[in-house]
């Protein structure tokens, strides 16, 4: 048994430190290249943000806007058939942002990814920025952003605010799937982008995106534009840290949460992504393995099973930290041990939720034609 034990928490720490110390360290190298040749022209960046209902949720991202050192050629906020008064939030606030305008989709076109090709038809920026409605930034964003070389597509970071222990647990997991993330871009390339903070060329989008494809899913106009681009080899980079991040809140309850992750994943098993799927099989073995020693471990000898489970306890701890501290993510990663605890319960309740259960987002399900 102690045999066992220790050959799968070797083979865990040899993949996840290949990843997440070895690949994190290959990626901060490559970053400190990005800036080296800065190219990016900042009058010629249309920031696209595309909104729906976000009456409570949109000052943040509007007062960003007005506090921002620099600004990009054009700002289009896209209403997407609101029916609250987040389009007179951002109408009232136009004035105060140099080249912010509002556009709202004409009828017969609706969702996130038809809001942002409306933008593009119909804007003239070389490169394309898009944001999500519910963040916000810092007065140097924009600063940073023009310091980049450039490149087909930059994946920029987008980061969770905790208010509670509560929210803290609930983007303990995000932290570790961008901590992967940014591993594999190290080492080959980003697996996973978030709409909220997505840089890429017109022209390069032009040629890869195969919108036809993924029209039917509501949601994944981040992971399918980084599909799209991957197969088309196109330069796709990443962005760790949090010089040029935006913030987000954390979903607010329970709910919220779960409704979230079984949307990110749903989109993410039709994205059909080889170096995905490999890494989220090798993911689900070795998790399994571990659990299953354990539990079995745990009728037949419970203290080495307290021991193989500290054990791993402390190596994933110790693997992330340097990911969890330089997003300034310290007292989220003290609660890494608790996470684990009750992984396995969260894994089964998520399981039995994508089989089941189809969230609504923005008023629709994710399974709603855009």
């Amino acid at each position: 048994m102690i045999i066992v034990g220790t050959i799968i928490l070797g083979v865990h720490t040899l993949a996840f430190g290949t990843i997440v110390w070895i690949g994190y360290t290959l990626q901060r190298k490559k970053e400190r290249e990005y800036s080296a040749n800065p190219g990016m022209n900042l009058s010629k960046l249309t920031v696209i943000i595309p909104f729906r209902n976000e009456e409570n949720r949109i000052d943040a991202i509007l007062d960003s806007y007005a506090k921002s050192n620099s600004f990009p050629g054009e700002i289009l906020f896209v209403d997407d058939h609101s029916d609250d008064a987040g389009a007179d939030k951002v109408r009232s606030t136009l004035k105060e942002i140099p080249g912010a305008e509002l556009w709202t989709m004409p009828e017969g076109r609706q969702g996130k990814k038809e809001a942002i090709r409306f933008a593009i038809e119909n804007s003239s920026g070389t490169h394309i920025l898009t944001q999500d409605a519910d963040i916000e930034f810092n007065s140097e964003y924009f600063d940073r952003i023009s310091n980049l070389h450039q490149a087909d597509m930059y994946v920029l970071p987008a980061i969770m605010k905790p208010k509670n222990g509560r929210e803290r647990f609930y983007e303990v997991d995000f932290l570790l799937g961008n901590a992967v993330n940014t591993g594999l871009a190290g080492l080959t390339r980003p697996i996973m982008a978030s709409g909220a903070n997505l840089l890429y060329a017109r022209d390069a989008f032009e040629f890869s995106d195969n919108y036809v494809s993924h029209a039917h899913v509501a949601s994944g106009d981040d992971t399918f534009l980084l599909r799209d681009f991957v197969r088309n080899k196109r330069d796709v980079r990443l962005i760790s840290g949090t010089e040029m991040a935006v913030f987000t809140e954390t979903p607010q309850s329970l709910k919220a949460f779960f409704d979230q992750r079984v949307r990110w994943l749903a989109k993410t098993g039709q994205v059909n992504d080889a170096l995905s799927t490999v890494t989220a099989l090798a993911q689900f073995i070795l998790t399994l393995s571990f659990w299953a020693f354990f539990f079995t471990a745990l009728f037949v000898h419970w203290k080495w099973a307290l021991v193989f489970f500290s054990a791993k306890l402390i190596i994933d701890s110790l693997l992330f930290v340097p990911f969890f501290l330089r997003n300034e993510k310290s007292v989220t990663w003290m609660i890494l041990p608790l996470y684990q605890f009750f992984f396995p319960i969260y894994s089964v309740i998520l399981f039995v939720l994508i089989l089941t259960y189809r969230p609504k987002w923005k008023g629709r399900t994710t399974t709603d034609k855009t």
